[in-house]
């Protein structure tokens, strides 16, 4: 269990030096708009990421992903209108 845990904890290390490194290559091309939106990813974050969503969280955690951890500053009660 305990291997487990520390290949889940390096994924995640990982993952987060990857997303730094990608956010930093698009910052030096000046590129700020990687997802533009589109009806369908509109529709798509409506559905999965409302407030009555099992899967808001997962949304969540990708957006803290991308623009990096504030919990404080996410206001979830209207994450998606």
């Amino acid at each position: 269990m305990l291997i487990l845990c520390l290949a889940i904890i390096n994924i995640m290390l990982f993952l987060e030096c990857f997303f730094y490194m990608f956010q930093e290559v698009l910052r030096e091309r000046e590129i700020y708009d990687i997802l533009p939106q589109s009806l369908t990813t509109v529709t798509v974050a409506r559905l999965l990421c409302n407030d009555n969503a099992m899967t808001q969280f997962i949304c969540i955690t990708i957006l803290f992903f991308i623009v990096g951890r504030d919990p404080t500053q996410l206001n979830t009660v209207s994450f998606i209108t």
